[in-house]
């Protein structure tokens, strides 16, 4: 019942978006052909190219612990 309610949820909350051009360049989440991954590899190309390019690169990463 509960993974029913949360497509529901997304399919509303995708159709929201697109109908109000919503859509932020990097966003991942609920949007059509991007997930985590995606996300992980625009990164990753980013950083490599600041250092092809021989700029200095930063990364910081929060995480919580539960």
């Amino acid at each position: 019942m509960g993974k029913a309610i949360e497509k529901s949820v997304a399919n509303q909350l995708i159709t929201h978006i697109n109908k109000n051009n919503l859509n932020e360049t990097f966003q991942s989440a609920y949007k059509q052909y991007h997930s985590t991954e995606t996300a992980l590899i625009h990164v990753h190309n980013d950083i490599v190219t600041a250092i092809d390019n021989r700029r200095t690169v930063i990364l910081l990463y929060r995480f919580r612990l539960t």
